[in-house]
């Protein structure tokens, strides 16, 4: 996952770079068939690394119940702690893998936002994403936090650009 991160986060980074070097400004973007396909592009790329959120919960939950079977069932104590201990390792592995989906999300939400900023937030069309998204963020605000108090257009794609290098 760590050659797919850093490829996404580079392609994000370097789709915010031309926007923010192209001087786009809330009259400049264009509504319009292409720019709305790039939209929806942006959309389903949030849709998309919500479900694979949602999948990474689902496995972990089978997986630790597995693992929890077999720590109950264990016939000797070192077998236990071998298998207290790769459960322990699977639960920070499990953490990272969710952090960075919910930075993905952050990223791509900004992104889209970015993409239309006069518009209302594009997720109010889609009631059940945005209430994913929500979740994710509510179980991530350290990342809901780092976009401060800037005001600008300019300013959300700058601090989207430095937060995806």
């Amino acid at each position: 996952m760590g050659f797919m991160t850093t490829s996404i986060r580079f392609s994000t980074a370097l789709l915010l770079l031309c926007v923010d070097f192209s001087g786009a400004r809330q009259h400049d973007i264009p509504v319009g068939s292409k720019s709305d396909v790039v939209v929806g592009t942006m959309k389903g790329l949030v849709e998309s690394y919500v479900n694979k959120y949602e999948k990474e919960e689902a496995d972990y939950k089978e997986a630790d119940e597995a693992m929890q079977n077999l720590i109950d069932n264990s016939a000797d104590q070192e077998a236990k702690e071998r298998a207290i201990d790769e459960k322990g390792r699977a639960k920070t592995e499990h953490e990272k893998t969710l952090k960075d989906l919910a930075g993905f999300v952050r990223t791509l939400d900004d992104t889209t936002k970015a993409l239309r900023p006069g518009d209302d937030d594009w997720k109010d069309g889609f009631p059940d994403m945005k209430t994913k998204i929500e979740t994710i963020y509510t179980a991530y605000p350290a990342l809901l936090q780092e976009e401060g108090l800037s005001s600008t257009p300019r300013q959300k794609m700058n601090k989207a650009l430095r937060a995806a290098l």
